[in-house]
């Protein structure tokens, strides 16, 4: 069997190694699909990173036991080095990055690697490596919601993200994580061929499943100071585009109104222009019932997810939507948004509600506080929805497009025909 040589950029994983922040839904997919990948018999996967990231990229394996050449030499991995230049290196820095592009270049001309593949899983595909014929280049693309949405970031982030998708080139494949992001990447980028663009769902990790041990998660709630009251999960970064302001508002109408015995607590680190969601709970007469706990360890969450009543995420704008089938997959009743990619992720399995109706979304968790039926109902779907997300069915995808890829396209036209004709 021949395999695929396969250069894979893990410099989102150095990222988070450096800090937390940068431990979003991008960060899981990479992370599970990496280690699919090195277990895959059909891959020969060597590791990629960005220089100044390098080193704290690697110390997410060093205990690992890779089969590949991906960690035989440090020297020898590739570097991205347009997009270290797009975010403000130093002078010093681009000469030495400058010696080790030219470094990288002739690794992959001289075949001192032999590619077949490179896959970019956040940056911009290199362009000496655009320039290489005979490597395929693959780009995973999240969303294009810093373009679409920019009021929703900082002044820097959506000129980040244009600079990513219009460097992809018509020769270029793409996996999208969604529907809904794959619709979005074809309108804005006419040049991206829908045919070379594959949508491949991700997963939720296996940590997250329904805890039982009722000891276990009063424990964690203590952890985190969570009281030992029915309570609202929340579970994102604090930014406006989550839409967490919203939900703030709907759950002090609900109290001010209801007098229900219902707190709201909101998991997740601040991200960027969070100052309305502070100055929300600021205000708020019901603010001694909602709890922030910042970021919390991947070990404890499966355990917060499992004591809540239910789990709300009104977000405006998704390219996945991770949160809510971490949610599932603990058999936690969901409530979010019908907008973008969410509905794909959660199908009939929760309530939906328009991220902008304040009033449906208080009735909605009203409803599904008083009805113990309808949250048993919605905990069966949950765990049957989730069951349809796995990391076994992505990374068999994944090789699956990698090998579509590599297959003279002569063959695969061969193949369309004798399958029509068989029908």
């Amino acid at each position: 069997m021949t395999k695929i040589n396969l250069l894979y950029d893990i410099s989102v994983l150095g990222a988070a190694a450096v800090d937390n922040r940068s431990r979003t839904g991008v960060y899981a997919v990479i992370k599970n699909l990496v280690n699919g990948l090195a277990d895959n018999p059909e891959i020969d996967l060597t590791l990629t990173s960005e220089p100044e990231l390098m080193k704290f990229s690697l110390s997410c394996y060093k205990n690992s036991s890779f089969r590949n050449a991906g960690f035989k030499a440090h020297q020898d991995i590739l570097c991205n080095y347009d997009s270290q230049d797009e975010c403000g290196t130093t002078r010093k820095n681009l000469n030495y990055l400058r010696r080790f592009l030219l470094r990288a270049s002739n690794i992959c001309n001289h075949k001192k690697i032999n590619v077949d593949i490179f896959h970019s899983t956040f940056f911009k595909i290199p362009d000496f490596i655009q320039n290489i014929p005979d490597i395929k280049k693959v780009i995973t693309i999240y969303d294009l919601i810093p373009i679409l949405h920019p009021e929703y970031f900082t002044e820097s982030r959506p000129e980040f993200f244009k600079t990513i998708i219009k460097s992809i080139k018509s020769e270029n494949y793409v996996i999208s994580i969604s529907q809904s992001t794959r619709n979005d990447l074809c309108n804005y980028l006419p040049s991206v061929s829908p045919d070379n663009v594959k949508v491949i769902y991700p997963a939720a990790s296996s940590l997250f499943h329904k805890v039982n041990d009722q000891v276990r998660i009063n424990f964690v709630k203590n952890k985190y100071k969570i009281p030992n009251e029915p309570y609202i999960l929340s579970l994102c970064t604090l930014e406006p585009r989550k839409n967490i302001a919203l939900l703030i508002r709907a759950f002090r109408s609900l109290i001010e109104t209801e007098k229900i015995p219902l707190n709201l607590v909101l998991v997740g680190g601040k991200g960027w222009k969070y100052d309305s969601i502070f100055a929300e709970i600021s205000k708020n007469k019901s603010k001694n019932r909602i709890f922030l706990t910042g970021y919390a360890l991947d070990g404890d969450l499966a355990s917060i997810y499992s004591g809540a009543m239910m789990f709300v995420y009104p977000s405006i704008f998704e390219g996945f939507g991770l949160p809510p089938l971490e949610a599932m997959q603990c058999e936690i009743p969901v409530i979010t948004s019908n907008a973008s990619s969410l509905p794909e992720v959660v199908g009939d399995a929760g309530i939906m509600v328009d991220p902008h109706d304040q009033d449906g979304l208080a009735q909605s968790i009203l409803n599904l506080f008083k009805d113990s039926n309808l949250r048993a109902t919605l905990s069966q779907r949950s765990k049957k929805q989730a069951a349809k997300f796995n990391w076994k069915n992505n990374i068999d995808e994944t090789v699956d497009f990698y090998k579509e890829i590599l297959r003279p396209k002569q063959q695969s036209c061969l193949e369309g025909i004798e399958a029509l004709n068989d029908r």
